[in-house]
């Protein structure tokens, strides 16, 4: 059975496919008669944009979850449960079912790019909380765009709007839309096939043993390749997600986990950073099994932290890569040789290969030697799309990717990362392409000249946060107080990290 089926045993019907801090439970039998939600969309397969909530957004709990066709011809009663990002699963899972093609966003997106992703891809609906809709209407009023946004369908505190009813052709292998780069604009996204989520989800299940007997805490967002896979994977599995209004650093988010006896634990280095800080070992956690890492180089201090924790305590810890491009995941660090393998990034996921091409794009055979990371699998994505024609174009790469990402293999074949080929860093799981960066803090304030780096936390060897030196290219004008300010302002709106990610340094 894949995840996105509505076919379910009889086994498993009745087994609670999501739960939430609440107390509310969704059967599969349940879930599988939900994600019906968007057969109100007939003619032609359609482009949706699907808003995920974050962590850090404030979101209530709506019991009033009956569902209301619009623009079908039937409307069905649901179960009485919806909570915390329940809707955007949903949402998800009933366009993938249905053969339509989601792009995953989140809700705290800022309003003028969610604007430019709908017109440059031609987006036929968009699945988003009620309360977002006024902020929609206001933006089209500002910019003399017709308000056309009719409701569909809804549920919960979700609903369906109509957009355009003008089809874009598109490939009948492009199953998901995924944004790439942590964008600095309206970026290029990633286009994963049915055939991608099939491979990734079935060898990312084997390379960490879930069954039907987990539990896995959703704690990260939905529109992150990682967040992703690991709902994907649990799914595909008949076990259970387990959905709580809490971020994992407080202390409410491992009561939660705790009471409901959570297995299954995802995040990304700075995720594990904090934990560390609040003294993770110290947590009576008898449920969980199993913590996997991905989405940036864990510290070596970190690392060794979190294999002494899980010896001790008789967990399993992985450490993992991967990229979009890959739909989720490349390789995985097994947790039998995760004290002897420091610092490596693992083996390849079934099915997958790995192996390391010098700069004159030749194969290394030499254990060791440094290179481009180079991978093979059918989980490699059909490539990018930059405009709605690219939808319709079919796999640019092959089942070949080449990941730009700098690495060695020792003589057991276990991939270590030591940076990348390009000015793309990671923060806090993110990518971010700093040249991309420079260009756009150019274009939009030309008098002045701008240097992007990052810096790094050396005991951690982490990316904390993105340095800006700013100069003026006329010696006769000065910087002025404000631009810091200015600056910082500009780079939330346009990226979405807190303030607390960007330095600037004027430079006089």
């Amino acid at each position: 059975m894949k995840f996105w089926e509505t076919e379910t045993t009889n086994l498993h019907k009745d087994k609670a496919a999501v739960k939430d801090d609440q107390g509310n439970i969704l059967s599969y039998k349940e879930l599988n008669e939900q994600i019906h939600l968007f057969d109100c969309l007939t003619g032609f397969r359609e482009l949706v944009i699907v808003l995920v909530p974050d962590k850090n957004a404030a979101s209530g709990i709506n019991t009033d979850s009956g569902i209301h066709a619009a623009r079908g011809t039937h409307a069905t009663r649901g179960t009485n449960a919806t909570f915390g990002s329940m809707e955007s699963l949903l949402g998800y899972l009933s366009c993938i079912r249905n053969h339509h093609i989601p792009l995953m966003l989140s809700e705290n997106i800022n309003q003028d790019r969610l604007m430019e992703y709908i017109i440059k891809y031609g987006i036929n609906a968009i699945w988003m909380p009620v309360r977002k809709k006024t902020e929609l209407d206001k933006l089209c009023r500002n910019r003399h765009i017709p308000a056309i946004y009719q409701c569909i369908c809804s549920y919960g505190s979700y609903s369906l709007y109509h957009i355009s009813d003008v089809p874009v052709t598109v490939h009948e292998e492009l199953a998901l839309l995924l944004t790439t780069s942590g964008s600095t604009g309206t970026g290029k996204l990633v286009r994963i096939s049915y055939k991608n989520l099939r491979s990734n989800t079935m060898n990312i299940a084997k390379s960490l043993a879930i069954t039907s007997y987990d539990m896995a805490v959703v704690s990260l967002p939905m529109y992150y390749t990682y967040g992703l896979s690991v709902i994907n994977t649990h799914l595909y599995k008949n076990a259970t997600l387990f959905i709580t209004k809490s971020p994992p650093y407080s202390s409410k988010f491992w009561e939660m986990c705790k009471k409901y006896e959570v297995t299954s634990f995802a995040g990304v280095p700075y995720t594990y950073e904090l934990l560390h800080k609040m003294g993770f070992h110290n947590m009576e956690l008898p449920s969980l099994k199993t913590l996997t890492v991905a989405g940036g180089r864990l510290g070596k201090k970190e690392e060794q932290y979190y294999t002494e924790y899980a010896m001790k305590n008789h967990k399993r810890f992985f450490v993992m890569y991967g990229q979009t491009e890959a739909t989720a995941r490349i390789s995985c660090r097994p947790c039998h040789i995760m004290n002897k393998k420091t610092g490596s990034a693992g083996i390849p996921i079934p099915e997958g290969e790995v192996w390391i091409e010098d700069q004159d794009g030749k194969r290394s055979i030499e254990s060791c030697e440094i290179g481009e990371v180079v991978y093979r699998g059918s989980n490699v994505s059909m490539g990018y799309a930059c405009s709605q024609e690219d939808f319709s174009r079919g796999y640019d790469w092959g089942d070949i990717l080449h990941t730009k990402d700098l690495g060695y293999q020792d003589e057991d074949g276990c991939l270590y990362l030591i940076g990348r080929k390009d000015r793309v860093v990671k923060v806090n799981g993110v990518r971010i392409d700093l040249e991309e960066m420079e260009k756009m803090l150019k274009k939009e304030y030309g008098h002045y000249e701008f240097q992007c780096e990052v810096e790094k936390c050396a005991e951690l060897c982490m990316v904390k946060k993105i340095q800006i030196r700013v100069s003026t290219n006329d010696g006769r004008k000065k910087i002025m107080d404000s631009t810091e300010d200015i600056l910082v302002s500009y780079l939330v709106e346009k990226t979405g990290f807190g303030r607390k990610f960007f330095h600037v340094i004027m430079e006089t």
